[in-house]
């Protein structure tokens, strides 16, 4: 039968939801154990002498809390305790190289996943659901994989970046924002919470969004007759072309303000602001490389509010909402096709890459170095 003493250390960890910041345990036999309890944001402690408290409080780990804080607590067989903790925190690197050449010669392959389930699993108040268990055993096969990921992804940036060497400097101020927001603390479990949750901006989805885009552009390419099409014809299709890459902007650009506004003190930034908004927000830390971004000339399109005048060479916009017929902005030709050519081959490839490159890398950092994450993966089953 429990004694009093465990009872009472019971009541306190799970009705009154008091959580360990330290404990002591001498684990001596024949009765004279012992165990020291603190507990955090409070002076009170507990201290007991029973068996059952001292052979409870030896099951008693660091881990982390549905946060990525950490926190002690009970796990239930110690032996799988230690065995676990051998295999994610021995001999790693060698077990990387063989789950390495694992993936290389075809020798493994995933019936499910990585992406989907490390998401899921950080993002988890129920961390030690079996579900998760083929993150744990399969751990080593998933950090290999993420590897060969993040190389793939900085592989197709620097070939991008070959092609048009402009392009760095868009990449290094969006990545700069992105390093103060999601990578500001030592503990990427951390980062990555704060990253998934502060936002509505998944990449996955939106890679269709992206997909769209530049099948568009390379469409466009395609209509062009050798010597050229009139005048009118390509302004429309230059409109045409510059709204579409301006809308796909729209997502990452709120992304990034969120970033910002956190990075600069704002702990619950609003999930959604307007085009323009997110664009004046951004503008200080951005500078030249939104230039090229208009939303005006992105919403012009729904209220039917652009006036193309060939005689002058420019594009006038409007706004048409609530029966009005107000002036916008006004742009020449070689403007929009300046415009165009930025926000198509500079800052729309480089919101893409930037995110692309900044989940790759995050999930890189986790599954190779963070010990926050495989304190984590030791709570699954146990």
């Amino acid at each position: 039968m429990a004694s009093k003493d465990f009872k009472d250390f019971m009541d306190r960890l799970f009705n009154k939801k008091q959580r360990i910041e330290r404990i002591i345990v001498s684990p001596y036999g024949g009765g004279t154990g012992y165990t020291h309890v603190s507990f955090a944001g409070t002076k009170d402690t507990f201290s007991s002498t029973e068996p059952d408290v001292v052979n409870y409080a030896l099951h008693i780990h660091q881990t982390i809390d549905s946060d990525g804080n950490y926190e002690l607590v009970a796990f239930k067989d110690l032996n799988q305790y230690f065995s676990d903790t051998d295999f994610l925190f021995k001999d790693t690197q060698s077990k990387l190289n063989r789950a390495s050449r694992d993936l290389a010669e075809g020798r493994y392959s995933f019936d499910f996943d990585p992406d989907e389930l490390i998401e899921e699993f950080l993002l988890s108040s129920n961390r030690e659901s079996s579900k998760f268990s083929k993150l744990k055993s399969e751990h080593f096969h998933i950090a290999a994989y993420c590897a060969n990921a993040a190389a793939y992804a900085l592989q197709q940036y620097e070939q991008v970046k070959a092609k048009t060497p402009g392009i760095e400097s868009y990449h290094q101020a969006i990545d700069k924002v992105y390093m103060r927001a999601f990578r500001s603390d030592p503990n990427f479990v951390k980062n990555y919470i704060r990253r998934n949750t502060s936002n509505d901006f998944n990449l996955v989805n939106y890679m269709v969004q992206v997909k769209a885009v530049t099948q568009h552009v390379e469409l466009l390419k395609t209509i062009f007759a050798r010597g050229g099409i009139h005048v009118d014809q390509g302004i429309h299709l230059l409109l045409n072309a510059y709204r579409k890459s301006a809308e796909a902007c729209v997502k990452p650009l709120n992304l990034l303000r969120i970033g910002l506004e956190i990075a600069n003190g704002d702990p619950c930034p609003k999930r959604t602001k307007g085009a323009e908004v997110n664009k004046a927000i951004l503008l200080p830390e951005l500078g030249t490389i939104l230039d090229c971004y208009d939303p005006r000339i992105r919403n012009s399109e729904s209220h039917l509010s652009t006036e193309v005048d060939a005689k002058n060479g420019r594009v006038l916009f409007y706004d048409d909402t609530n029966g009005r017929h107000e002036f916008l902005v006004k742009y020449s030709y070689f403007e929009l096709a300046d415009m165009a050519n930025k926000i198509q081959n500079y800052l729309f490839p480089a919101l893409v890459f930037t995110a692309y490159l900044e989940w790759h890398t995050m999930l890189l950092v986790i599954t190779h170095t963070s010990v926050e994450y495989r304190l984590a993966l030791l709570k699954i089953g146990n």
